[in-house]
């Protein structure tokens, strides 16, 4: 009975295997293969990897990108911290509504938040706008484009999912540590 029990169980994850390996196992080694392709022909090459090394926009992007992923990552754990200690401490009626919030602004990415940011902080967005029009200088001149901007954009991302996270390592902690 138990052998004929885990292979249905081994039977029910052929779903998610198959997504798994159609949608990221898949695509990860085609940017691989294809990165050690030449442009425009067969065989194997590493000037891809040179052309990163050696030209100074490519350098710049990589450290762009470091900047923004440490950055936007440790400002959001710290904020997450805070929020997830504050979660933890709150009566039962308003760690729901809080959940509620948390799970709701988690699921809120991708498209749908990149355009609001536009809206809201792009070069003729709502807020700066408002910043021109109330001489507030910090906010008219706000660049949504940049490394901060950027940064700004994967924190709000960033903090919800951290929280909820972090929600469970709180509740695991025994009484007398806290």
């Amino acid at each position: 009975m138990s052998v004929n029990r885990s292979k249905l169980y081994l039977l029910a994850l052929l779903p998610f295997s198959l997504v798994v390996v159609l949608f990221e196992l898949v695509p990860l080694l085609m940017v691989i293969f294809r990165s050690l392709m030449p442009e425009g022909s067969w065989g194997f090459t590493l000037s891809h990897f040179a052309t990163i090394f050696t030209k100074r926009l490519y350098q710049q992007a990589v450290v762009n990108s470091i900047l923004v992923a440490l950055f936007s990552a440790v400002i959001g754990l710290v904020i997450a911290f805070f929020g997830a200690k504050a979660a933890q401490g709150a009566q039962s009626q308003l760690r729901g509504i809080f959940m509620s919030i948390l799970n709701m602004t988690s699921n809120f990415a991708g498209i749908p938040l990149a355009f609001s940011y536009i809206i809201m902080f792009g070069n003729v967005g709502v807020f700066v706008m408002l910043g021109k029009r109330l001489n507030w200088d910090w906010l008219a001149s706000f660049d949504l484009y940049t490394v901060g901007g950027l940064a700004l954009v994967y924190v709000y991302f960033q903090i919800p999912l951290a929280i909820l996270l972090l929600i469970p390592a709180f509740a695991a902690i025994r009484p007398e540590w806290r």
